[in-house]
């Protein structure tokens, strides 16, 4: 039996010819090709995945809000920074009520762990929440465009 599987497999292997299989130019073309449409399907899902971001980091900044309406319900007057949400600002230590945290730490910073930019305005009775984009800085378009709130 096993003899027979040997000459099969000789025979086999001997019936081979130049025309079988695939040179190593075709081999390196669909490698390529592969390549290429890797790339461009990346492309489409990074591009998607930037906008994406920026939605949620908008939701983010609409939670913060809130919180900082809360914080302002309580105690009269927006908080003096944003950590006023996590630890208390000046006005509930002055006001001697119990605090408690209305954010988390991981909250005051944007989707691409920046700090909101936050500006108490009108004596307390207003505010503007800036997240700088996905860059860091001021102006830019797309992910990396400015977005404020304010109230």
């Amino acid at each position: 039996m096993l003899a027979v599987i040997r000459r099969r497999s000789r025979e086999f292997l001997g019936r081979r010819n130049s025309q079988s299989g695939l040179t190593l130019i075709e081999l390196m073309a669909v490698i390529v090709i592969i390549a290429l449409l890797f790339g461009v399907l990346t492309s489409g899902i990074t591009g998607a995945s930037g906008s994406a971001k920026a939605k949620i980091n908008v939701t983010k900044m609409q939670a913060l809000k809130g919180y900082l309406a809360q914080y302002r319900l309580e105690y009269g007057r927006y908080p003096g920074s944003l950590s006023g949400l996590v630890s208390g600002g000046d006005e509930a230590r002055q006001g001697g009520k119990v605090f408690f945290a209305l954010a988390k730490e991981d909250d005051l910073k944007d989707v691409w762990n920046f700090d909101y930019q936050y500006r108490v305005e009108n004596n307390g009775t207003g505010f503007s929440l800036t997240s700088t984009g996905a860059d860091g800085t001021a102006g830019g378009d797309g992910a990396n465009q400015d977005v404020t709130i304010t109230q």
